[in-house]
């Protein structure tokens, strides 16, 4: 189930073109996840991955060509047989899509917070751990051009809270943070949605100045 805990905060807009389609609702958010869960694309993102996927894309610095983050989402190319199958395979999956893309772009575009879409384990718990390596992921397509955020001391405490919840699990102890506590878990999931409306704004006068456009992607 989505975790919604964040305020919305209004802001000023930055001018990037939208379209009009409706958000999703809670239950076609699980809907879509339940789409990428039973297909037989193993290595494809889940829901709360591709929300800090999408998120992530959306407030850098430039918005890639589809044909560069396609893969990433299913693991596999875009042309791959088993991967145009499976999107063949249910006409509902593309629109899902391109709505939930237009609804965070729409957020970001009026400087609102983008709640992320967090869903429970199966010990009830809501980590954030999925949202965070999504967010990553989408840094680690263009990394040269996010480096100006990481190399000033806000930038750096924006993008802190997706560190800290991307490597908890890691392999490498020199990576993993400090155990976290359930205080310390909530703090840190609402400032890395903080942390998301820093780096959008931090990019928007750029990406207004390049005409970025936030339309809802196809698959070339």
């Amino acid at each position: 189930m989505k975790a919604r805990n964040a305020d919305a905060a209004a802001g000023k807009p930055v001018g990037r073109p939208l379209t009009a389609l409706e958000p999703l609702s809670d239950a076609e958010l699980e809907q879509l996840d339940t789409l990428l869960a039973d297909c037989k694309l193993t290595s494809s993102m889940r829901m709360e991955e591709l929300d800090g996927f999408f998120s992530g894309l959306l407030a850098g610095p430039a918005v890639p060509k589809p044909c560069q983050f396609w893969p990433v989402i299913w693991g596999r190319p875009v042309g791959d047989a088993a991967t145009l199958t499976f999107i063949r395979s249910d006409p509902k999956l593309l629109p899902l899509f391109a709505r939930h893309w237009d609804a965070i772009a729409r957020e970001l575009d009026r400087d609102e917070l983008h709640v992320p879409c967090l869903f429970s384990n199966e010990f009830g718990m809501t980590r954030g751990n999925d949202w965070a390596r999504g967010f990553l992921r989408a840094v680690e397509l263009n990394v040269e051009a996010w480096s100006g955020l990481f190399s000033s001391d806000e930038g750096a405490a924006a993008l802190l809270p997706m560190m800290i919840l991307a490597h908890e699990d890691d392999a490498d102890p020199l990576l993993r943070p400090p155990t976290l506590g359930e205080n310390d878990r909530v703090s840190i999931l609402k400032l890395m949605a903080i942390g998301l409306v820093r780096a959008n704004r931090h990019f928007a006068p750029g990406k207004a100045a390049t005409a970025t456009s936030g339309a809802p992607p196809n698959l070339h």
